[in-house]
């Protein structure tokens, strides 16, 4: 009985009930060496492992969380335990290091959120999580829109049959032309990609985009957007994202994509970490 008061649960998630009565999670060792287990309330369940109060006290864990070896490998064991339960059943994802000082505290979660819960569980059964980057040459986006823009094309053709003296005065609208139709071009860009991903996606939450140095690519980041979109469209999702690269390529664009992931952006619940 003394050795159960010393533990904490952590807890990777939460499923309904009804979709873990077959699930095997045996196998698995959780962060802190015990199994992951699954735990029913009722209606919902919670897949959560044991851990020793000494290492998983929030204080200790402020104090863990300074280590980027030990963040490094926690965090991936984390993340690998859902994207493995996530194979077997759909599960709302906590936040890392999301711990109970007791099992009481937990249901009272589960009974205050209940409702949210389920409708979160609804919404995300037989669907996965997809991030989206684009990235964008800008130096080739203006050479495009300097040789085929209509306005620009339009423009160029007016000044052919004008005087050469006259010419030279209008080489200055035409640069500020090819700037205001740049910028208008760039702020199309990533809407014409949604329209044409629209027949696919759920839903979809635009991120923050990266800075070049965090890239490590040379064109800028225009476009950061997790999609939520059925397993079974998985494919065609991905190939209408290789036509669009095709498409506008000659833009200077192209597109990093990575997924399935669980559904982190899409299940976000009230914060309920403590110990």
């Amino acid at each position: 009985m003394a050795q159960t008061k010393t533990k904490l649960l952590y807890v990777y998630g939460i499923s309904a009930a009804s979709d873990v009565l077959e699930a095997n999670l045996s196998f698995a060792e959780g962060i802190g060496g015990q199994a992951i287990q699954i735990k029913v309330y009722e209606d919902l369940a919670a897949v959560l492992t044991e851990v020793d109060r000494e290492t998983f006290c929030q204080e200790q864990i402020d104090l863990h969380v300074k280590d980027p070896e030990w963040l490094k490998e926690k965090a991936f064991h984390h993340h690998e335990s859902i994207a493995a339960v996530q194979q077997q059943f759909t599960i709302l994802p906590m936040s890392f290091c999301t711990i109970f000082e007791q099992d009481k505290n937990l249901q009272i979660l589960l009974m205050n959120q209940h409702d949210v819960i389920l409708q979160k569980l609804k919404k995300l059964r037989g669907k996965q999580e997809w991030n989206v980057k684009m990235f964008c040459s800008f130096d080739r986006l203006r050479s495009f829109v300097a040789l085929k823009n209509p306005a620009v094309k339009e423009l160029e053709n007016q000044m052919a049959s004008m005087p050469k003296g006259k010419q030279f005065l209008m080489k200055k609208r035409l640069v500020h032309l090819v700037e205001s139709e740049l910028e208008r071009e760039q702020a199309q860009l990533w809407f014409k990609v949604t329209k044409q991903l629209e027949p696919f996606v759920c839903d979809q939450l635009v991120r923050q985009n990266w800075k070049t140095e965090m890239t490590e690519i040379d064109e800028e980041m225009t476009a950061n957007c997790d999609f939520l979109i059925e397993k079974e469209k998985a494919g065609e999702f991905f190939q209408k994202i290789e036509e669009i690269e095709e498409q506008m390529k000659e833009k200077g664009c192209l597109f990093h994509v990575t997924g399935p992931w669980p559904p982190y952006h899409f299940s976000k619940m009230m914060k309920a970490t403590e110990s």
